[in-house]
């Protein structure tokens, strides 16, 4: 379903990877491409974790600046955490 690009299992796969849960070998940056990609198709809750890694650096080079971004269209998008994220 993930490679079909459905968002949601984009997204699990992308929490899979990070966590190196269910046969996922973990990685990062393999969790980071596939939370992009549930992210650009709108989905909040990816939108906030791939904001998160860029904030922390996990899988990718920091980046404050693109991250407030994606916190930004996460909250907008009605994702609570990001909403609380932001103030």
């Amino acid at each position: 379903a993930a490679e079909a690009g459905l968002a949601e299992a984009q997204g699990v796969l992308g929490d899979w990877h990070a966590m190196g849960k269910c046969g996922c070998p973990q990685s990062f940056a393999d969790s980071f491409s596939w939370l992009s990609k549930a992210a650009e198709q709108g989905h909040p809750e990816s939108q906030f974790k791939l904001a998160r890694g860029l904030h922390e650096g996990q899988g990718v080079a920091k980046n404050e600046e693109e991250a407030m971004l994606w916190y930004t269209q996460s909250a907008e998008a009605g994702y609570a955490i990001a909403q609380f994220h932001l103030g």
